[in-house]
């Protein structure tokens, strides 16, 4: 209790005043002189022996033992306004006895600084704690700057830290100034940004060094990397993942294997990719190379033979595709067959007809469905308008003196006809020199 000092300070003052208490006593106003004998001696005796009893009686009192506790108490008392603590201690406000926890920087180890407030060791209290480049957060010195706390060196302030502007990214040169590079990775040299890495399926195919501007995954003329150019054989050739692929084929072509490599290796008029991979198909009697083998129609019975004659008691030329009626009526064989037409209709085709000419008794083999105003006897087949399908020419001529039509697919003989009196009507259209093919 903060009054007990006090109080037994008073205490203790008075008892060392005086050896009796100060009590005013009764004055006996008829003392007579038989008094005075008992008085000088009697009172005497009493004084200095009452006294003294007294005296010993006040320092038996509880009073005076619980004063006398309290001042011992109170040798090891402190006071927080004025705190005189070893300095790794503290007088604790509550106890007013010294605490463990620091009260001043004397009572840390170096080079800690004592928290006054939590008397607690701690690596900083204030900014002035920390060395440069950091500042004091929680307690401790951590990386951080401003004005009034600059950085160390040549280091510069931003954005609060510390930073190297000649090879920071995100202040390169200058604070806020950041390394970007499209589609890629920077890096900061010498405080310029330069191109470090591009990002998987982008290059710097013009070489800038700035940006990776270009995708590698779809480009053919950049596939997988700079300059790697898709040229792929009878193909459009285009990139797909970093890789060359065909577009499309030229016509004619395919990528039957399936390697883009190689490009559209098959050609669809070959057997056993004709027209499309893998495509067999069967030959049939149209004109056409079905089966790819480089043959038209080469199957039986697409065509009919015809037969050249002479007679040359008459000099007359007979075509027929009997050769029964090819030797008969003094007729000898001179060509079997001659040539073929096609036994029914194509596309491209128009019949061959026979015709009589009365006048002259004489035979002769037009594509005109009237004859030429002559009598239509038959149709000996179908013969092309053009040179389709392997089909040559067939000249016409006509020998005026005996009305002859002679009909010929040789050019040399055709001149040495000509040569020797007939007259050139033409090419009566185009056949067959064989059966097949």
């Amino acid at each position: 209790m903060r009054w007990m000092p006090t109080f037994a300070a008073l205490l203790l003052g008075c008892a060392g005043a005086s050896t009796e208490l100060d009590v005013p006593r009764p004055v006996d106003s008829s003392v007579d002189t038989s008094d005075a004998p008992l008085d000088a001696t009697g009172d005497a005796t009493g004084d200095a022996t009452g006294d003294a009893a007294r005296d010993a009686d006040d320092a038996a009192r509880p009073d005076a033992a619980d004063v006398g506790s309290d001042v011992a108490a109170d040798a090891g008392s402190c006071n927080p306004a004025a705190d005189t603590c070893p300095p790794t201690k503290h007088c604790d406000g509550f106890t007013l006895k010294c605490a463990d926890g620091c009260r001043a920087d004397e009572g840390c180890p170096a080079p800690k600084r004592c928290d006054t407030a939590a008397h607690a060791c701690v690596e900083c209290v204030s900014d002035d704690h920390c060395p440069a480049g950091k500042k004091c957060v929680g307690k401790a010195c951590i990386d951080g700057c401003d004005d009034k706390k600059p950085c160390p060196g040549t280091l510069t302030c931003c954005a609060g830290g510390c930073v190297d502007t000649k090879i920071n990214v995100d202040h390169c040169g200058a604070c806020a100034s950041k390394c970007a590079i499209v589609n890629g990775t920077g890096t900061c040299m010498d405080g310029a940004c330069k191109l470090w890495s591009c990002s998987a399926g982008f290059g710097d195919c013009d070489a800038d060094g700035k940006s990776c501007e270009k995708s590698v995954t779809d480009d053919p003329a950049h596939c997988g990397a700079c300059g790697a150019i898709c040229t792929l054989a009878d193909a459009v050739s285009s990139c797909v993942a970093g890789k060359c692929a065909i577009k499309s084929c030229a016509g004619g072509y395919g990528d039957c294997d399936k390697n883009p490599a190689n490009g559209c290796e098959a050609n669809l008029a070959s057997p056993g990719n004709c027209g499309a991979c893998g495509a067999s198909p069967a030959e049939t009697c149209n004109l056409k190379d079905d089966d790819c083998n480089s043959k038209c129609d080469d199957v039986a019975g697409c065509r009919t033979a015809v037969h050249r004659t002479y007679k040359a008691s008459t000099g007359e030329h007979f075509y027929t595709v009997s050769a029964a009626e090819a030797t008969g009526a003094g007729f000898v064989l001179e060509y079997s067959p001659y040539y073929h037409l096609y036994a029914s209709a194509q596309p491209g085709l128009v019949p061959f007809y026979r015709c009589w000419v009365a006048g002259v008794s004489k035979h002769f083999y037009t594509t005109s469905s009237t004859c030429e105003g002559q009598t239509v006897e038959s149709s000996l087949g179908w013969i092309a308008t053009s040179a389709t399908c392997g089909a040559i020419p067939l000249y016409r001529l006509v020998l005026d003196a005996n009305g002859d039509h002679f009909y010929t697919t040789g050019a040399d003989e055709r001149s040495s006809a000509i040569a020797s009196g007939y007259v050139d009507e033409g090419i009566a259209g185009y056949v067959w020199a064989g059966a097949s093919g």
